[in-house]
C-alpha cells in the first residue's frame, strides 16, 4: 500500500503539471485577420500593410473568436485541426449560428502574413447578421486572411 501511495504521489507531483504545460497554443491565437477573396494572378509577396478592416476574424484564447464587421462584433468559436482545417461557428446574438470551414488552410509561400485556403463549409442561416459576408464565399472558392496589428 505504501508503494502505491508513493507512486500516486510522484504521479501527481510530476506528471500532471507536465501534462498541463503541454497545452499548446495555436498559431492563430491572439491574431487578427482581414478576410478577402484571393486573386490567382496576385503574388501576395508584397501586399499593403494596412488591409481593409471591414470584415475581420480575431482569434482569441481557448478556441474563442470574434468576427467584426464595420465595428460590430459577433462571438464565435474556432478550431484549427491537424488536417489544416479551420472550423468556425459564429453566433448572432445567440439566435443563429454560421458554421464555416476552410480546408487546406496554410501560410502563403512568400508572405507569412497571408493564409490561403478553400471554403469547405458555409452553412448560413437566413436572417443572420453576417449573411451577406459569408454568402460572398462559395464552397470550393479560395479565401484569404491577411494578418494585421490591432
Amino acid at each position: 500500500m505504501k508503494q502505491f501511495l508513493k507512486s500516486a504521489l510522484l504521479f501527481l507531483v510530476f506528471i500532471i503539471p507536465l501534462a498541463a504545460c503541454s497545452n499548446e497554443t495555436n498559431e492563430l491565437e491572439g491574431e487578427s485577420f482581414s478576410v478577402f477573396t484571393p486573386n490567382p494572378t496576385v503574388d501576395y509577396s508584397d501586399l499593403p500593410e494596412n488591409p481593409s478592416k471591414n470584415f475581420v476574424f480575431k482569434f482569441e484564447k481557448n478556441g474563442k473568436m470574434k468576427v467584426i464587421r464595420y465595428g460590430e462584433e459577433y462571438s464565435g468559436t474556432y478550431e484549427l485541426n491537424n488536417k489544416n482545417e479551420l472550423i468556425m461557428a459564429v453566433d448572432d446574438n445567440d439566435k443563429n449560428t454560421v458554421n464555416f470551414a476552410i480546408r487546406s488552410f496554410e501560410h502563403h509561400e512568400k508572405n507569412e502574413n497571408i493564409y490561403l485556403g478553400t471554403v469547405a463549409k458555409s452553412d448560413v442561416p437566413e436572417g443572420h447578421a453576417l449573411t451577406n459576408e459569408f454568402y460572398s464565399f462559395s464552397i470550393k472558392e479560395p479565401i484569404g486572411l491577411q494578418k494585421f496589428e490591432d
